[in-house]
């Protein structure tokens, strides 16, 4: 019987030995998420659609511990939205680059939990268009955030993970916003805040679910 116990600790000890991401592995892989709401106000239905598109590079440090850079595009729309005024319609298009760190927890064999902490310069544009007028304007908004996304790893071949991630689940940033009005110049303004947000949220349009491969070799 000690025999028996002595050979399924052995193979339970394997298996997990087998899961580890070894110190040097070199980690390359992309990452997608996607978000699509509708309500209706009155006879009018509101859409807001958005979504990231990522890749990144890493290296493990020491086992189970990866760090590395990425760069990602997030783009995004709003329609038939009402501001008391008019109705209007909004366009996105957000670009980030930055550094990650990576920790692995091994849960059974080839099947990992993960949290990550991003690190980022992120710029973008985004363009206010009402349905009545002419008038628009546009926010130019840069800063830097830090976030925090923990996910699920499965190794579906030696050197292929597929992901499962839930992108800023907490996130707080800088952000230095600028306003260009269209049609009324002297009305531009420039704001700069601090703020904290989660993917979570109702109003988030970068997707509260992602999904993503990693080679690791």
């Amino acid at each position: 019987m000690s025999k028996l116990y002595l050979f399924i600790f052995a193979v339970v000890i394997s298996h997990f030995t087998q899961a580890q991401i070894n110190k040097g592995s070199y980690l390359i892989g992309g990452q997608l998420s996607f978000s699509n709401t509708k309500t209706e106000s009155g006879s009018v239905e509101q859409s807001s659609t958005g979504g990231a598109f990522g890749l990144s590079v890493g290296k493990a440090f020491k086992q189970n511990n990866a760090a590395g850079l990425f760069v990602r595009y997030s783009p995004s729309k709003q329609e038939n939205f009402y501001n008391g005024i008019d109705t209007f319609n909004t366009k996105t298009n957000q670009f980030d680059i930055g550094a990650f760190y990576r920790y692995y927890k091994v849960i059974l064999k080839d099947f990992y939990f993960f949290a990550g902490i991003e690190a980022a310069y992120t710029t973008s544009v985004q363009k206010y268009n009402y349905k009545s007028s002419t008038d628009g304007y546009e926010y130019d908004r840069n800063g830097a955030y830090l976030s925090v996304t923990p996910g699920l790893s499965y190794s579906v071949f030696k050197k292929l993970q597929i992901e499962l991630t839930f992108p800023n689940i907490v996130s707080v940033g800088y952000f230095v916003t600028k306003l260009n009005n269209r049609t009324t110049p002297a009305s531009d303004f420039k704001t700069r805040d601090f703020s904290a947000y989660s993917s979570l949220s109702s109003g988030s349009q970068q997707g509260w679910l992602g999904i993503g491969f990693r080679f690791v070799i």
